[in-house]
């Protein structure tokens, strides 16, 4: 039997909408239906089965992304490697690594620039150096220079000092000599023999102590210092693998390519070396 139906026209937008009235369908329509109805659940059933037949297991597919994962950390290490490699062959002679298994070599020589301080320095870094403490100062921050350029003989100078005043705080040699070492390396294993290093901290600190990280002065230079060919040579949470404990106040040239590859990297001059190794 034909469908009634009843058509009705929307004048605002000329949609027509159709309303039908269908009559109930006969028995045997209803079993039709239903045979069709099973053939599709029993269909379906089996597209399903045989889906999940055809894919990975599990275990395959977190092995299968392991492994893309581990191929594309690989690369990402190699890539790093490679810039690594072509900052240090462009800059060798700022990079250097001088620490207790890397002692400097006797006579080494540079050029020397004296500060205003009366303080010397490499004469190569002071064009980079002038620039941030000129910056520094437009920021409104006033700092003064601990310390920079220091020979064997003053190097030595500095131990024994430390190592009287931890004595005389009830120490004995050997363990005045152990907390020294935290802070001081020993000749021929300092920076500052190079005149690559300064000691900066604020005008108004008389001492080399943490808290010095915290002042304005310092917070500054270890945010920018990267910008000016600097990097932070001691940072907090990386003692274990420079050897050195926390100095806020130490800043290390090693030219603007490099230093900003170590920040943008979060690398130490020692790590920047491990890769050159690997």
């Amino acid at each position: 039997m034909k469908d009634k139906f009843r058509r009705k026209f929307d004048r605002s937008n000329g949609d027509m909408e159709y309303l039908f009235r269908t009559i109930k369908p006969q028995n045997n329509d209803n079993k039709v239906r239903k045979w069709i109805m099973s053939a599709v659940i029993i269909v379906s059933i089996i597209i399903v089965f045989v889906t999940l037949k055809s894919m990975p297991s599990g275990d395959e597919v977190k092995m299968v992304t392991t492994q893309d994962t581990t191929t594309a950390t690989v690369e990402v290490v190699q890539d790093i490697q490679i810039q690594c490699q072509n900052i240090y062959d462009a800059n060798k002679e700022f990079l250097a690594l001088i620490n207790v298994d890397n002692l400097l070599e006797e006579g080494y020589v540079f050029t020397h620039h004296t500060l205003n301080c009366g303080l010397d320095v490499d004469e190569r870094i002071y064009p980079d150096l002038n620039q941030m403490l000129t910056d520094l100062n437009a920021a409104g921050l006033h700092y003064k220079i601990i310390s920079a350029y220091r020979d064997r003989e003053v190097q030595a100078y500095v131990i024994q000092n430390n190592v009287n005043m931890n004595m005389a705080q009830g120490m004995s040699e050997e363990e005045a000599y152990r907390v020294t070492y935290e802070t001081v390396q020993p000749v021929g294993a300092s920076e500052h023999e190079t005149g690559l290093c300064l000691d900066i901290v604020s005008e108004t600190e008389y001492m080399l102590v943490e808290r010095v990280g915290e002042d304005p002065v310092n917070i500054w230079l270890m945010e920018h210092c990267h910008e000016y060919g600097f990097i932070l040579r001691y940072p907090l949470d990386k003692a274990d693998i420079t050897g050195i404990s926390y100095e806020p106040w130490h800043f290390r040239y090693v030219g603007k390519e490099a230093a900003q590859f170590m920040y943008d990297n979060n690398l130490t001059l020692e790590e920047f070396h491990m890769l050159l190794n690997e």
